[in-house]
């Protein structure tokens, strides 16, 4: 499977976009391709990640930003998956 190579102009427009199904790179995209990843799909693990990632982030964004920041994501990985319960490339 070809997919979009995550560049910094992909995740300036990830973070950017509110939901994938309004994204202009939604086709193939690497980013949304990891919300359905088998690691990470159970909630509890998915939770953990997230956590992780905003414990990670707080000394780089400050806990404001960083707080903010994993709210965006889990917004848009729980309607990305319940609009797409499963992973299509399209």
């Amino acid at each position: 499977m070809n997919l979009r190579p995550a560049t910094k102009e992909l995740l300036h427009h990830c973070a950017a976009t509110e939901f994938c199904d309004t994204c202009k790179y939604r086709v193939g995209c690497g980013i949304r391709y990891c919300f359905y990843d088998e690691a990470i799909r159970d909630e509890l693990q998915f939770e953990l990640f997230i956590q992780g990632m905003e414990v990670e982030s707080q000394p780089i964004f400050g806990e404001n930003l960083a707080f903010e920041g994993t709210e965006h994501i889990r917004r848009k990985v729980t309607r990305e998956r319940k609009i797409h319960p499963l992973f299509s490339y399209t």
